[in-house]
């Protein structure tokens, strides 16, 4: 799984190989790019580990994730410790989960397998001042606002509810997407061991054509979670919103874009490793982190790289924006279009895996092209 140095759902989705039905019938596979909690088939998502209060302070990178251990975990230490992704982006460590790519369509029609909403606030515009009004409907403490949630920060352009530590979501060890607050949010973990955290995030939902991702308020992002085919064979895909700044202007008051990362903070780092560095967590994505490192969580190494939203970033020469939805993987054929607007990093174009094993890579077929992709 692959992560970086910070961080409507159809029922569960197994990482690697598991399956789940959705309501109407299909089985998703997660993409192994989320949060690592431990950021898809190629993973290199932010790592979750938040590095704030509530979730995981002990580093500011996140550790959360590409979205599986998809590889992006969120240290928001300065970022949370998941790897565009959401060690999560933006990104937790729940580490990059490889996808198997095993797809299962059950065929099952009629069975609605949604949680009922325990708040149905997660996704729902908010402040800090009307985060017990708006957010905890229910008084039970779980729902809060973004702003005013994370020691690092907002994190998010535009303030939105989301969940922590709820009943929903006790039962996700990181193999697996969950859906949270009814159908509103999906559960990344955040941290581990005692530090160990689960967050209810809002999710987004994103299709094959190139059409923007559905699901996330204002300049927010949508991030790789995972995808399956629905009963009809369609190929859906699920993220999960988090992060999205390109400037000090898109954040919230007291909050700077941390634009590397797309994560909206009260202090921001300068980063004295350029894109396209190699680079480990141990050495660049502490508490002091030296950039937005991706890397995979089984060796920690990887490659600088900053955040990007497709159709909207223009990367440097030889890079392209990209989210990493692989072109295809057991089960066949799988995304050609990337979707405008989706969160992604700029990741360095490539012919063959020689172009990128000295920054700790491999040579990657996504929709954005062929890309380095940490591994």
């Amino acid at each position: 799984m692959k992560t970086h140095a910070w961080l409507s759902v159809f029922g569960t989705v197994v990482v690697g190989c598991a399956t789940s039905v959705d309501p109407s019938g299909g089985v998703f596979t997660d993409s192994g790019k989320h949060a690592d909690t431990s950021v898809p088939g190629s993973d290199v998502e932010p790592e979750f580990d938040t590095g704030t209060t509530p979730a995981d302070t002990s580093v500011p990178g996140i550790d959360t994730g590409s979205a599986a251990d998809t590889g992006t975990t969120i240290d928001t230490g300065t970022k949370p410790d998941t790897g565009t992704p959401v060690d999560t982006g933006t990104v937790v460590d729940s580490g990059t989960v490889v996808d198997s790519g095993t797809v299962i369509d059950t065929g099952t029609v009629g069975i609605d397998t949604r949680p009922t909403p325990t708040e149905g606030t997660t996704g729902k515009a908010c402040t800090a001042a009307t985060s017990a009004s708006v957010c905890n409907k229910t008084l039970d403490g779980v729902n809060s606002c973004t702003d005013g949630f994370f020691a690092a920060g907002a994190l998010y352009p535009t303030p939105v509810c989301l969940g922590y530590d709820g009943a929903e979501c006790a039962g996700n060890d990181g193999t697996t997407i969950v859906a949270c607050d009814g159908d509103l949010g999906v559960c990344l973990k955040t941290g581990s061991g005692l530090t160990a955290h689960q967050l209810c995030l809002p999710a987004c939902n994103f299709g094959d054509t190139g059409a923007a991702p559905t699901g996330c308020l204002g300049k927010d992002a949508c991030n790789v979670y995972g995808w399956g085919h629905d009963s009809a064979g369609k190929l859906i895909g699920i993220g999960y919103c988090f992060g999205g700044c390109k400037a000090d202007a898109d954040c919230p008051s007291g909050n700077k874009c941390q634009v590397e990362d797309g994560l909206c903070l009260t202090t921001k780092t300068t980063y004295t490793k350029s894109p396209g560095s190699a680079c480990t967590k141990a050495a660049d994505a502490g508490t002091v982190p030296t950039c937005n490192c991706l890397y995979v969580t089984s060796t920690g190494k990887g490659y600088c790289a900053n955040f990007c939203t497709v159709g909207s970033t223009t990367c440097g020469s030889g890079y392209v924006c990209s989210p990493e939805l692989p072109t295809s993987d057991a089960t066949g054929t799988l995304w050609s279009k990337d979707p405008t607007g989706m969160a992604g990093n700029c990741l360095k174009t490539c012919t063959a895996d020689a172009d990128c094993t000295a920054i700790n890579a491999k040579c990657t077929a996504t929709a954005s092209g062929k890309v380095c992709t940490p591994g």
